[in-house]
């Protein structure tokens, strides 16, 4: 009897089976598999109440394990919290515990500081927005992500042949958490499981590849989570994991392994755009250095890394690091330029403005006239962020270590078309009159500059008006389309 109940029940090995309500049915089967164990084998009086006695209360007392032992298991976990649900093809256990062991690797490893825990969901608890939210809310969830897969599988072949599918993927958020960010590497997730079974036919491999791509895909998530809360060195332990496993799979430039390969990059600068209103102490710096030195290797990829890096060696005091490192990115243009591949306006912009300065530092002044001189023929200059630039060139000013920094100052105001205070423009003009080699200089505080266009985004208090308008604009056409009626 036992045996055939548990036939009639679907799944019921599966983490997805015991966690929804069709559990209390697997833990009523299990209560009373005991109970009949217990009277088969004689550890019970072979008396007719007594057997009743141990059926009612080994039922209840079952059902009330299932629902503590669930209930833990949801509750329990660290801040970071994702929930899954899956409905598709039967991953084996052990390929899900993969996702699980590599996290808890990182952390014994120090790799990563946070621990993350994965949770294995109901499906239906992502279908309904409302209940989505109230059951984040009741677990302590960060985001709710669904996988759903409807494969075709042809029964009749020996080979048990699978076509390739696509899977859908759903997820819910909570607030603090960026939709745009989120749904932007999902769309790179959906990608990922898809990589090896494009060229796989039989079953089992399919399901093999399925569990893979399914893990290195939670990473992709995790990772990204882990950004979105500043854990930048998780972040970048994840990715470059990931990194490491879609190696084999495919090459640097295709996507999404591209994609891993920025937010890894992303996460060890991002700590370095420090402000220099408020730049923390010498050993935090240091230390902060010594992190984003780490993105060196993406340099061929992006070359946004040798910037990046560069302003935090002279933020540490190292100005000959920063000018090498700015040596070696003109040096990656001219091969982009051998090769016959145009450098974007956007780098060479920001590679003759980096140039121009450190010249300047240096008291070359032919060549910084120079490399302002080719900055101000790209239009791409115009996207800069001045007001950043102006705070920068403020703070050299400050360390009173280097000549003419005045004129800079001058000079970076008029390009973003700011008002230049009066003795601020004097000093300039003094500074470069003094030599007859800055003369070239001179050109440039003479030029007149285009306005800057400041892309115009809507204040918090404009969306909301903006919000209230459409709203009462709809309630407005029901109301017509009622009185027609």
């Amino acid at each position: 009897m036992e045996k055939d109940l548990l036939k009639l029940i679907p799944n019921f090995s599966s983490t997805n089976f015991w966690i929804s309500p069709k559990g209390a049915i697997g833990a009523l089967v299990i209560g009373l598999t005991v109970a009949g164990g217990l009277i088969k084998l004689g550890c019970i009086p072979s008396v007719p109440l007594w057997n009743i006695i141990t059926i009612i209360t080994l039922l209840p007392l079952s059902v009330l394990t299932w629902f503590f032992t669930t209930q833990i298991y949801l509750r329990t976990g660290q801040s970071t919290k994702i929930g899954l649900a899956y409905d598709g093809f039967s991953i084996q256990r052990k390929d899900w515990n993969r996702t699980g062991s590599t996290l808890r690797d990182l952390f014994k490893n120090g790799k990563i500081k946070n621990q993350v825990s994965l949770r294995f969901v109901p499906v239906r608890t992502t279908k309904i927005d409302q209940y989505a939210k109230n059951y984040m809310k009741r677990y302590g969830f960060t985001i709710l992500v669904a996988i759903q897969e409807s494969p075709q599988i042809n029964k009749n072949n020996p080979k048990h042949d699978q076509h390739p599918f696509f899977p859908e993927i759903s997820f819910r958020l909570t607030k603090a958490v960026e939709k745009q960010f989120i749904e932007t590497t999902l769309k790179h997730t959906a990608q990922i499981v898809m990589q090896r079974t494009k060229t796989i036919n039989t079953l089992s491999n399919v399901l093999e590849a399925r569990a893979h791509n399914l893990h290195d895909m939670m990473l992709l998530l995790i990772a990204a989570l882990c950004y979105r809360e500043q854990k930048y060195e998780d972040c970048a332990a994840i990715s470059r994991h990931l990194e490491q496993s879609l190696s084999s799979i495919m090459e640097p430039s295709q996507e999404p392994r591209r994609q891993v390969r920025l937010l890894d990059t992303s996460s060890r600068l991002r700590p370095a755009a420090v402000s220099v209103r408020n730049l923390p102490p010498p050993d935090e710096l240091m230390a902060i250095r010594e992190f984003a030195e780490t993105a060196i290797c993406y340099f061929d990829d992006f070359l946004a890394v040798a910037i990046d890096i560069s302003r935090i060696r002279f933020l540490t005091g190292d100005e000959a690091g920063a000018i090498k490192l700015t040596e070696r990115y003109k040096g990656k243009l001219d091969e982009l330029r051998k090769a016959g591949q145009n450098p974007t306006g956007k780098a060479l912009a920001v590679y003759f403005l980096n140039s121009g300065f450190l010249s300047f530092i240096q008291g070359h002044w032919m060549n910084a006239y120079n490399a302002y001189r080719d900055m101000l023929s790209i239009d791409e200059y115009h996207n800069e962020n001045w007001e950043g630039i102006i705070e920068f060139i403020d703070y050299v000013e400050r360390l009173d270590r280097y000549e003419g920094i005045c004129y800079l100052r001058t000079l970076y105001r008029l390009i973003a078309n700011q008002s230049v205070p009066a003795e601020l423009r004097a000093a300039a003009q003094d500074w470069v009159n003094q030599d007859d080699s800055r003369k070239e200089l001179r050109t440039l505080l003479s030029r007149n500059y285009p306005s800057i266009k400041k892309n115009k985004t809507l204040s918090t208090e404009d969306k909301r008006q903006s919000r209230k308008t459409k709203q009462r604009s709809k309630r407005k056409k029901n109301l017509r389309k009622k009185k027609r009626r």
